[in-house]
């Protein structure tokens, strides 16, 4: 279900596509029209207190040239509007400086939610400074989670959060973020890269459902042909709810939020809110 434009906003998406012709749309219209995906995820053996989490999500915002402070702060009140009982940031912060950080970050500060902010890193933050970007978001009290877990409690129920380090430019490891973690409790793993979802599927612990990014959808899509692109380590579970192959586990990957270059088609920015359900 998508954003609602205002009349106001519509006639001056209507008038730049005259301005700019045939490329209108892609360039100014649909990186401009937030999407609110509402996604239930339905997971067997869900502890009662656990049914009905919600659990909001975004990812890629990629402060940069093409992404203003202004549409940061857009997709941040669409996802605290949502009003989820966690918050999830799947990394890539920043595009070419990390100098873009701090704008970023004091944005996202204003993201509350009853079990807390929690973020993992990108490639992105990988390819500017890692360090400088994970102390500027801890600064903004929104927790870096690199190969570690966090136990959490809602309605009598438990869960953990499990963050892993970016897959493509970091050093992810599962084992050492499962320490001391109990193999029959749930746990959420948020990590930037989809396709990682298939080098857990033989970690003998429960991880029904894994949050991502990175793809941003594929951010063209053409009719009939589909995207033309992924990158790596997003082929395999590009974009919505999958099952992860052979598993009875979930991994869902949001299109983001930015852009990495000036444009979308058939592939809006989004904010996610999934819902755990007992199935």
């Amino acid at each position: 279900m998508g954003e609602k434009i205002s009349r106001r906003k519509f006639l001056d998406y209507l008038l730049r596509i005259g301005i700019c012709g045939g490329f209108g749309y892609p360039i100014v219209i649909e990186p401009n029209w937030l999407a609110i995906e509402h996604v239930n995820v339905p997971i067997s053996d869900l502890p009662v207190g656990l049914d009905g989490l919600k659990i909001g999500l975004i990812a890629d915002l990629h402060r940069g040239r093409f992404v203003t402070e202004g549409d940061i702060s857009r997709a941040t009140k669409a996802l605290q509007n949502l009003s989820p009982d966690i918050i999830m940031l799947g990394g890539d912060f920043v595009k070419g400086k990390a100098e873009y950080i701090d704008s970023c970050a004091k944005i996202l500060s204003e993201l509350k939610a009853p079990l807390g902010v929690y973020a993992v890193l990108g490639n992105h933050e990988y390819w500017t400074d890692p360090t400088a970007i994970t102390s500027s978001l801890q600064k903004h009290s929104i927790n870096v989670l690199i190969n570690e877990s966090i136990k959490l409690a809602w309605k009598g129920s438990y869960f953990y959060l499990v963050g892993i380090d970016d897959v493509w430019a970091g050093q992810p490891q599962i084992q050492y973020a499962l320490k001391g973690t109990s193999d029959n409790i749930a746990k959420i793993l948020l990590v930037h890269e989809p396709d990682y979802a298939d080098r857990i599927k033989a970690v003998n612990s429960w991880i029904p459902l894994q949050l991502s990014g990175h793809s941003h959808g594929g951010q063209v899509s053409l009719p009939f042909i589909g995207s033309l692109y992924y990158p790596y380590l997003a082929e395999k579970y590009p974009l919505g709810l999958n099952r992860i192959s052979g598993t009875d586990r979930w991994v869902y990957t949001t299109r983001g939020v930015g852009i990495t270059v000036p444009l979308r088609l058939n592939c809006r920015p989004e904010v996610s809110l999934l819902t755990l359900r007992l199935s």
